[in-house]
Parts: structure tokens; sequence; C-alpha cells
């Protein structure tokens, strides 16, 4: 409960929760559509959104300098891998790679690779080392495109 935003406030945090919701309910019916086959399904977010989270705003701002909770509202999304039971059987190597993977640090930018990889397709523009799952080193520093400030140091 909110005691800090006005009525009008507290109605669009509520359209957006049941938006989510609704998107929620949406990526279960196709999960149930493919729950005994043999199949992977790849959801995430294009973008977040500030919904009065920490400050008097809502939306998607594009300031010049980024500050914690802008990274923390707008850069992060979510990200989801689900694997059917039959997709588990026949495929234990990909369900490892994507348990080991949990913790890591990634960027949606970099989801090509994930599925070229998924799919066991090599390629010029293929790099292991961007795949959620490779089991290469994945360090790098993630970086915030419009000024380019490190995401996780943001973060600390």
């Amino acid at each position: 409960f909110r005691t800090d935003l006005s009525i009008q406030q507290k109605m669009l945090v509520a359209e957006y929760d049941n938006a989510v919701r609704y998107g929620d309910a949406v990526l279960e019916s196709i999960i149930d559509l493919y729950r005994e086959d043999d199949t992977i399904i790849i959801f995430f977010s294009d973008h977040g959104e500030e919904i009065y989270d920490y400050r008097d705003y809502m939306g998607r701002s594009h300031e010049p300098i980024i500050t914690a909770g802008m990274a923390k509202y707008v850069f992060e999304v979510p990200f989801l891998i689900w694997m059917s039971d039959k997709y588990k059987q026949e495929h234990p190597d990909i369900v490892k790679r994507v348990e080991n993977s949990i913790d890591k640090p990634y960027v949606i930018d970099d989801v090509p690779h994930l599925l070229l990889d998924l799919a066991g397709i090599r390629c010029c523009e293929f790099e292991p080392s961007r795949s959620l799952i490779s089991n290469e080193d994945t360090s790098f520093t993630r970086l915030i495109h419009e000024s380019m400030q490190d995401y996780d140091r943001l973060r600390e």
C-alpha cells in the first residue's frame, strides 16, 4: 500500500500491474500449448518501465546520465527460459548449461547468440562467448548505450 502516491498515480500503477498480469496469462497459455512437446521457450521484455518506483516519474526517460534507480527500473527486464519435460529429457546438455547460467550477467543485445547456440547454428556472426548458456568465460562490461555508463557499477 503506497501512501506516497496520489489516487491517479495508484490507478496508473494498478493499470500497469494488470497489463503485466495479462502478459503473464498469455505466456502461461503459450507454455500450456507446448507443454507436452519437445519445446524451449525464451521470453524477455524489450525494455523496463518506471511507474513511480523510486521517484515521481512514469514512463521511460532518456536522460544523458543514468542513475542507479533508472538502471534498475528501465534497463532490467524479465527474462525466462522455459523447457518442457520432454525437452529436458531430450537435451540434458542444454538443461545443464541453462542451469549454470542462472546468475550470469546478461544483456538482451546478445539474445541472437543464445538463439544460434540453442539451434546449433554456427556462422561467422555467432560469438559463443555472447551466448548466455556458453561454457566459455562470459565476463564483460555491460554498458548502457546512450550514456556509455557501466551498468554493474551503477547497481553497486
